[in-house]
């Protein structure tokens, strides 16, 4: 273990990694690292970030090392500087790397008793797929129980560990304590100029004489927040006045981004000793001055607007007649004049419902595609109950008079 991890860390960090990868930090997902052309930790995070996808098509996911890093994760930690892509991803930089996935969860807070056991468990359990919820919870899928993983409901996650281990470890971090170690001098990642499709990394080094058994491309480097935050930072966005986010969901496009980014330039400028950093990345920090915030006002000029000041398009809209114009109208577009961006929201909501509601028929459908022999047999089943029943109730009403034989 990195010897700058504080105790109470490292006793959780040797806890997980004993879970996610019991055959050390070279791991690739499903015991697969005998299959690459040179161990995983001679690596350089450039060169696994490019490997990733392929790891994906060969082994089913990109999981890898002692705390099985998603591609996704590793990209994140560059873009914050806890590691740049020239860095080998040794054992010490894993254990670091790990740390701050803790501190990202609330470790700080947890060991400060600021949050709960249970409500630290549940953010652990959101990094890691094989550790389970403390106490019954909204998973990324549907309600999870104490001891289910919290993305249970996808067919692909399980806890391997109880809840009651967890927690017994939780407490014995509590015991070892140990401040936080500070953040690694690391020199950070150059960033090139941004590109409206997201930013690019640099291009990985190639290793002279060596072959690191994948093709080399660009590393487009988008650093997207998990469903769960996607939606509690839209649904903060709207609260505070920035209805332009759109329907509230688990995805993070551009919409998410550029609202996003107009409420960091507004907060900026109210306050200039207490700034955010104007780009995509989502921290602790700002989560907690969003939620901290005021509502947006509506500005005079929008608060009074009439039909004539909506755009082109949305003026034909409201002037249509018939049943698409009273449709919008009960929806709240109609009557935009007089009653600010709000009533917009409305119409965003209902789309987002439909867009649940087909989520949840396509998950049906799932379920019953890979379940199709327990489908006919079931459906075999029923028909036969309900022949039964129509022979049943015939012969019922021929007794009565009520049907002639």
């Amino acid at each position: 273990m990195d010897p700058t991890i504080p105790a109470g860390a490292a006793r959780l960090l040797d806890f997980i990694g004993s879970k996610e990868a019991p055959k050390g930090y070279g791991t690739v997902y499903g015991n697969n690292q005998h299959k690459l052309a040179k161990p995983l930790t001679s690596m350089t995070i450039g060169q696994i970030i490019g490997a990733k996808p392929t790891f994906t098509k060969r082994f089913g996911s990109s999981a890898c090392g002692r705390y099985q890093f998603m591609r996704a994760t590793l990209q994140d930690l560059v873009k914050e500087g806890a590691a740049a892509a020239s860095d080998i991803l040794s054992p010490d930089l894993q254990d670091r790397l790990g740390y701050q996935l803790l501190r990202r969860r609330g470790y700080a807070a947890f060991m400060a008793g600021r949050i709960t056991r249970t409500e630290f468990g549940k953010r652990l359990a959101q990094e890691w797929a094989s550790f389970p919820v403390l106490a019954a919870a909204q998973g990324a899928h549907r309600k999870v129980k104490r001891g289910e993983t919290y993305y249970s409901g996808d067919k692909l996650n399980k806890a391997l560990v109880s809840a009651a281990e967890v927690e017994r470890v939780l407490d014995e971090v509590l015991r070892l304590g140990g401040a936080p170690a500070p953040k690694p001098a690391l020199t950070p990642v150059p960033l090139p100029v941004a590109r409206p499709e997201g930013l690019v990394a640099p291009p990985l080094a190639e290793v002279e004489g060596e072959d690191p058994g994948f093709e080399e491309d660009d590393i487009e480097v988008s650093f997207y927040p998990s469903p769960a935050m996607a939606r509690k930072v839209q649904q903060l966005l709207k609260d505070r006045g920035y209805h332009e986010v759109g329907v509230v969901g688990s995805g993070w496009g551009s919409r998410s981004k550029d609202t996003l980014a107009a409420w960091k330039a507004s907060w900026n400028r109210r306050n200039p000793r207490d700034p955010v950093a104007p780009c995509d990345i989502v921290t602790d920090d700002v989560i907690a001055k969003l939620e901290a915030d005021d509502h947006r006002p509506i500005a005079e000029t929008r608060a009074n607007a009439t039909v004539s000041d909506l755009p082109p398009e949305k003026q034909a809209v409201v002037k249509q007649g018939g049943l698409w114009t009273r449709v919008l109208t009960w929806l709240g577009i109609g009557g935009f004049a007089g009653e600010q961006t709000g009533l917009l929201d409305r119409a965003e909501e209902v789309s987002g419902g439909w867009l649940r509601v087909r989520s949840v028929m396509e998950s049906i459908g799932i379920t019953l595609a890979d379940n199709w022999p327990f489908v006919l047999i079931a459906a075999g089943v029923g028909l036969w109950f309900f022949i039964q029943h129509i022979k049943n109730r015939d012969l019922a009403l021929v007794r009565e008079g009520k049907l002639m034989s």
